[in-house]
């Protein structure tokens, strides 16, 4: 028993030596638990271990029959120590749980990402999300109840412009477990043409504009893709591994991606502002972005000139149209429907409404 206890002690004591440097390092809370949780196994050993050394003396004066049955009472000291320790901790979480107030700020955040994940597409996930936000209705106590509660009958979104399909939460779970394990999945997917069967190595799940993105090396073109997860028709999780590219940015990669889809009218316009500018005015998947004399040069494409048209004028800047010279007819159809517009007179009866409502 000597041996174990000795190589116990030196175990535990790598042990907390290895999470108290992860806590010093992290500032992790769970850490810190961790270590004072195996620092507390080193105490336990080390009075075991001196109720061996005690139970190893020979007999005296005083101890006639030997000191062998002293390792019991260190043992028992061991045990006891324990129990009252933890207690005793007990006891002061509870007591400063009782003094110290707690607030509903750490609940906030939960709530509002709870309500915001059923306006990303997770419409199969609203009963489990509910669920979660009636356990926390029935935890938190009657003051904090009311606050939380308000924040629920508050909060108010605006209805989603975007038309596509819910994506299955299971398939978002699945692949963002298998992004964060580096473990490669199997799935059949549906794409423009046809449905197909592939597997990929997922880097990282993207949403943007009301869409789920899975951003990952598919193993079926050899290549580095993207993927709609509301296509995705089925999926299973492979043993193999694979290793992520260092410093790969999954938004970086679809943003570029949706603004070099090859679609409609190729567009060119030269924006007379920089690129600094550009880049704050001009949505980072709507198209790419060069420098050039003169300006920045918007490359982009469109199936209506006329939309693409009044996103030129929303921009706020002097513009050149290089290509094509349809999008320049439709510029100037859209001046011309302002222009009539802004010299139509008010109508009689609407111009004695706006008249009395300016003498009240």
């Amino acid at each position: 028993m000597s041996s174990s206890v000795s190589l116990s002690i030196g175990t535990n004591t790598a042990i907390a030596a290895a999470k108290a440097f992860g806590w010093f390092l992290t500032g992790s809370p769970t850490l810190f638990a961790e270590t004072i949780h195996s620092i507390a196994d080193v105490a336990n050993q080390v009075l075991l271990k001196i109720g061996e050394v005690r139970g190893r003396r020979g007999p005296d004066a005083l101890h006639p029959f030997g000191r062998g049955q002293e390792k019991f009472f260190w043992a028992l000291v061991s045990a006891v120590s324990v129990f009252f320790i933890g207690c005793g901790l007990n006891v002061y979480h509870g007591v400063h749980a009782l003094l110290e107030r707690t607030t509903v700020e750490p609940f906030t955040p939960l709530v509002l990402g709870l309500l915001l994940s059923r306006r990303v597409g997770l419409v199969d996930a609203a009963p489990a999300i509910e669920g979660a936000l009636a356990k926390i209705d029935r935890v938190l106590p009657d003051r904090l109840r009311g606050r939380v509660q308000a924040v629920q009958g508050a909060l108010a979104f605006t209805p989603l412009r975007s038309t596509a399909r819910a994506s299955d939460p299971a398939v978002l779970l699945g692949l963002t477990s298998a992004a964060q394990d580096s473990r490669r999945v199997w799935m059949r997917y549906r794409g423009t043409e046809d449905v197909t069967e592939r597997a990929i190595d997922p880097y990282g799940v993207v949403h943007h504009r009301g869409r789920w993105y899975v951003v990952g090396w598919c193993h079926l073109r050899d290549d580095l893709r993207m993927f709609r997860l509301d296509r995705v028709l089925a999926l299973e999780p492979r043993d193999a591994t694979f290793s992520k590219p260092l410093d790969f940015d999954c938004v970086e990669y679809v943003l570029q991606s949706l603004a070099s889809i090859q679609f409609g009218w190729p567009i060119e316009v030269l924006l007379e502002l920089s690129l600094a500018e550009a880049r704050e005015r001009v949505a980072p998947d709507l198209g790419t972005l060069e420098e050039c004399p003169g300006g920045v040069l918007l490359r982009t494409q469109a199936d209506q000139l006329d939309w693409m048209a009044r996103l030129l004028v929303q921009l706020g800047c002097p513009f050149r149209i290089l290509h094509p010279p349809e999008l320049r007819d439709a510029v100037l159809q859209l001046a011309r429907d302002l222009s009539r517009c802004a010299r139509l007179a008010p109508r009689s009866r609407a111009r004695r409404r706006l008249a009395a409502g300016e003498r009240r």
